[in-house]
Parts: C-alpha cells; structure tokens; sequence
C-alpha cells in the first residue's frame, strides 16, 4: 500500500457526482479532493476514458491500494493508463461495503463496459440488432393498426347497445347521450393506454438489442415494473374500501326506493282535506328531500373509504364545495325556508286557481324553491316561494261544504232606477249566461248608497273557477244586451241635469256594423 504522507486535504462538503460511460454508472464521488469537488474528478475521469485508444481491445484494469494522510483510497488503471481513485470516504454512508468490497463492484462494472464497448463493434450484432429493430417495429404497426381497429368496433357496439337501453331516459331526462360520450371516452383511453403500454415494449426491446443502449432498456423495464407493481399495490389495498363504498351505495339505493315507494303510494291517494298537510305536492317534495338526504349522508359516511380522499386533489374540491356553499347560504336558505312554508303549510295545491299579486291562474306544480302558475292566457310564470310567501295571495279554489268562492261583478245604476228592477235584470242576465252555478244561487247585493248613484253587486259561483274570467265576460255581454233590451242606462249620473232622453241603446241597434247580426 502506497502511503502518500503530504497528500491535500480532503472534505465532504459538495454534492455528490456520478461517472457515466455508455450510459452506465461507474462509480460516484463525494469527496473534494484538495480544491477539486466530486464534479470536477468526475470531468477528469470522462477526460481520461476518452483519450484510451481502443478501449474496448485493452486487457486487465488494475487497482491499487492507496493511503491519503489516513484515509485508505483505490487507484483504478487499465495497461498504466489512470482512471480515477476511489476514496473510503466517497462510499455511500447507507452502504454496508467496504473499500474492498466497493473496489469490486467498481471493477465488475468496469469489465461490463469494456465488454459492451468491444460487443458494439461486432458487425453481426449490428446487423442482427436492425433487423430485430425493423421486424419488431413492423410487428408493433400491425399491433397498433389492430388495436385501433378493435377500439372502433367495440365503441360501436357499446354506442349500439346504449342507444337501446329504455331504463336511462325517465320523466324526460336521457341519460344515453352523456352516458355514450363517457363511455366512448373511456374506450378511448384504455386504448391509448394499451397503445403507450406496447410501445413502451417496443421502445425497451430495441434498447436492449445494443450494448449502449442495454442500460437504458433495464431502466425503462425497472420503471414499468415499478409502476405496474405500484398499481396492482394499490387496486388490492382498495378492494376493502371498494367493497365498503359498494355496500353503503346499495344500502343507500334500498333506502332511497323505499322512500320513493312509501312516497308514491301517498301522491296517488285521493286528498282533498285541506287541514291534511301531506298532499300529492308535499308528498313528492317529501320523496325528493329524504331521497337526497339519503344520499348525502351515505356519501358522508362512505366517503373516508373511497381511495384518494385523504389526497390534496379531494381537500381542495372540499374547501370550494364549501366556499361556495358559504356565498350562496343566504339566498338558498331562505328559498329552502320559504319552500318548506310553501309546501308544508298546504296554504297552495296543485289544481288551485289563485291570485297572488298581479298574477293569477291555475297552480300546476308546487317544489321546494318555487310554484308554477299558469294564466287565463296559457302563459306559464314560475314564481319563487320566497316571494309567493311574502305578498297577499288569494285561493279561489279553497272551500269547505256548502260555502264555494264566489265571484263579483258590479254596476252603479242611478236612483231613477228602481233597485227591484236592477235586481231582476241581473239575475235575468245570470240566467243567460253559461257556466253558473244555480246552486247556491246568485244574488244581488247593494254595497253602496253614493250621492249619485247605487252599486249593485252581483255575486256568483261559477262552475269551474279556472274559467271565471271566461263567465265574466259572457255575464257582462248579457248585462249590457238585458238593460238596453228593458231600456235601462248603465251610466252612472255624475252630471248636473238629467238628459231628456234615456241614453241606452235600442234592440235594433245591438249590433251595427261591423258586428254580427244576432
């Protein structure tokens, strides 16, 4: 063993750096050897190796023990040209070798190069390599052009097959078109991956045809195994949690459809009490709230076993689920509140003809943010609850026995008029009109004694009260025909002198031109 007693300081205080020859490792450096760091003796060691002429036809490498103030060393030569020294202090601190033992692995891989380097020369292993190289690469496009071929025939038939599933589309909604676009995009994904995955065969088998290149097929080999192992590591430690999250899906399933049986059965009874606070409206309200119920709890619990909910991914879709809950809270909540009055306070059914504000119509459906009305004119207006609940609304279908809700129309008649002749041509004009009710029957009422006149209110039931306004208008074509037929002015005397003539308007003048003739 050479003992160089006046040899430079050594350190450890810069990073770690590797020699690399045909894409191989040979040895690393970590310690600075007077003024030149790890890197700079790995440049020194590259420099040498490229100024050995032939170096794959040289014949033994030599190493030699060497002692640096204390610190044991390794010289490597191949035929007295120097290679580099390896230091004790340059194994890795996590390794168990020793100098000797590390001088060895050193040597073995030194030897594997020299053979790879004299192997690349070798005009047969050239040859043998591109012909491997082309038939694998013809192999491949036939693979690649069979693989394109299946995915187009497998996504025709699923597209084939869902297009004729009937259980998809319900009350209106289909599903198939979105299920279609998800489904054609999963085939293609796991054919772009079958794809990537036999090019990556490809790619690997023809690296390892050549000696340069072997190293790198070994690493793509160890890459893919590694990512392989990893995700057949994972899909089996999912299978518990799997299993759980099916579970809790189909307990929640089997909740859900008891609810919306129990539910069903309810919307199909006959419930005209209005004291009864579960009618056909509250009871599909009632369905949908518990089916969700259901299901956000049974996401709730499952959620902990679904894999990758611990991951930074679910945390961040949590924190924005939850940032927009908190902005949109307010509203929603008094929607929800005012939905929950809406329904549950069973002040507004479906079928029920009712005035709220300016809007008035038949009430065809009640849910829990808003109602739907439609108007004499066949306009449909969705009010929101929160805003039906918070003006005046009147239910004109709403009554019990003997007592339905009438309707009104007025006239104010002068005090030259006698009232029981106003009286009789009212209930004459009734009598005329299609659609009232005779039961209970219709009746007059004097509502006011003005200074100029008397307003008779004429009160009535009309057979069905989605077509007052139609009843009104036929009433008040007869009023206007009864009074001019008995001579009787509706004008109400807001004048100083009486006309001479009574201003009405004459059988044979009801309907000049362009009105139709009666």
């Amino acid at each position: 063993m050479k003992d160089l007693k006046h040899a430079e300081n050594l350190s450890l205080d810069a990073p770690r750096a590797a020699v690399m020859v045909w894409n191989r490792e040979l040895i690393s450096f970590r310690t600075t050897v007077r003024t030149r760091t790890p890197k700079d003796r790995v440049a020194a060691a590259k420099e040498r190796f490229a100024k050995i002429p032939n170096f794959e036809l040289f014949g033994t490498f030599s190493l030699e023990d060497l002692n640096y103030d204390g610190v044991n060393a390794v010289f490597f030569s191949i035929d007295g040209y120097p290679l580099f020294t390896l230091f004790e202090s340059d194994i890795d601190p996590t390794s168990s070798n020793t100098l000797q033992e590390e001088a060895q692995a050193v040597l073995e891989r030194l030897q594997e190069l020299q053979a790879a380097a004299k192997e690349q020369k070798s005009p047969e292993l050239l040859i043998s390599g591109i012909i491997f190289a082309l038939a694998s690469t013809l192999i491949m496009v036939v693979f690649m052009t069979i693989l394109r071929r299946t995915n187009r025939f497998l996504r025709g038939k699923i597209l084939k097959r869902t297009a004729k599933v009937t259980w998809m589309k319900w009350k209106g909604f289909d599903v198939r078109q979105y299920t279609m676009a998800a489904l054609k995009h999963a085939t293609n994904w796991v054919f772009i991956l079958l794809q990537l995955t036999l090019l990556y065969f490809w790619l690997g088998l023809i690296l390892s045809r050549f000696p340069f290149t072997r190293p790198l097929a070994k690493i793509i080999g160890n890459h893919f195994s590694a990512a392989l192992l990893s995700l057949v590591e994972s899909i089996l430690s999912s299978i518990p949690n799997l299993l759980i999250v099916a579970l809790i899906f189909y307990v929640s399933r089997g909740l859900a459809r008891i609810a919306n049986g129990l539910s069903d059965t309810l919307e199909q009874t006959e419930d005209d009490d209005e004291e009864s606070w579960l009618s056909r409206d509250t009871a599909k309200a009632t369905r949908k709230i518990l089916v969700v119920l259901i299901w956000v709890a049974g996401v709730m619990v499952a959620y902990p076993y679904i894999p990758g909910s611990g991951s930074e991914a679910f945390k961040g879709i949590g924190v924005l689920l939850g940032l927009m809950i908190s902005l949109g809270s307010s509203g929603m909540v008094n929607q929800v509140m005012s939905g929950f009055v809406t329904l549950y306070s069973g002040g507004v059914r479906s079928g029920e003809y009712i005035v709220a504000g300016n809007i008035e119509g038949v009430v065809t459906d009640v849910r829990l943010l808003s109602t739907r009305i439609r108007t004499p004119k066949n306009e449909f207006i969705t009010v929101p609850n929160a805003v039906l609940i918070s003006q005046h609304s009147t239910n004109l279908s709403r009554h019990k026995g003997e007592e339905p809700t009438q309707v009104a129309t007025a006239v104010t008649i002068g005090y030259d008029t006698p009232w029981r002749q106003v009286d009789a041509l009212l209930l004459k004009a009734v009598a005329k009109t299609k659609g009232i009710r005779r039961d209970p029957a219709p009746k007059v009422l004097k509502t006011d004694l003005s200074d100029w006149y008397i307003r008779y209110e004429l009160r009535f039931v009309p057979g069905r009260i989605e077509k007052k306004n139609q009843v009104l208008s036929d009433l008040h074509v007869n009023i206007l025909d009864v009074f001019n037929e008995f001579g009787v002015q509706i004008m109400s005397p807001h004048f100083i002198d009486q006309p001479e003539e009574d201003l009405v308007v004459d059988k044979e003048n009801w309907s000049p031109p362009p009105a139709e003739q009666a």
